[in-house]
């Protein structure tokens, strides 16, 4: 009694079948020698850190590639199906847009803060490069490039919670602004019978 195989024309065009080339091998491949041959002279903690750090890239790409695949057949699927199907969205079905999609200058709020950051990055670097550092090895070049180093770190750090503030508070207004517009229209039209 012979059986016959299903026919899987239809889930093999479903399925995505991954592809090796070999340069993509050879590169796996040269990067696995390379991690051993960093473990030899480093912990086995941080062998384990960088592995796990190569899979993590490994499985975002691995998503992304399997995601983006997926969208576009669901996408070319939907459209050949029903072309018709198109969906019109007017204006009122839209949320009204924010001040955030414009561009607008940094202000000065973000500029005192990137200042203030990095005056409090050098001072603190070179306060602390000057206790951690021995007196003996502590030159005017050491401490010139580590308090410069220390001064882009805080400009850097300044210039973020100065932009994420200004972020914060131009929302903030904005939904509290557009909140009381809308009690104000709603008193207007009176209560629904």
């Amino acid at each position: 009694m012979a059986h016959s195989l299903p026919d899987n024309s239809e889930c093999d065009d479903q399925v995505l079948k991954p592809r090796f080339h070999l340069r993509t091998l050879l590169m796996l491949v040269a990067l696995l020698c390379v991690t051993l041959a960093i473990s030899r002279n480093v912990s086995p903690m941080a062998v384990a850190v960088a592995i796990l750090f190569i899979l993590a890239i490994a499985a975002h790409v691995a998503g992304n590639v399997l995601g983006s695949h997926l969208r576009d057949e669901a996408t070319a699927k939907n459209l050949a199906e029903s072309p018709r199907r198109r969906f019109r969205v007017s204006v009122a079905d839209c949320a009204p847009t924010t001040r955030l999609s414009h561009r607008t200058p940094l202000g000065s709020t973000v500029v005192v803060l990137t200042l203030m950051g990095a005056m409090a990055g050098g001072y603190g670097g070179c306060e602390w490069l000057s206790q951690s550092i021995p007196h003996e090895d502590l030159t005017i070049a050491n401490l010139s490039l580590g308090a410069s180093s220390f001064v882009v770190l805080g400009g850097f750090f300044g210039f973020w919670i100065g932009s994420f503030l200004r972020v914060f508070l131009v929302a903030t207004f904005q939904a509290q602004r557009e909140s009381g517009q809308r009690q104000v229209s709603r008193r207007d039209v009176g209560p629904v019978q």
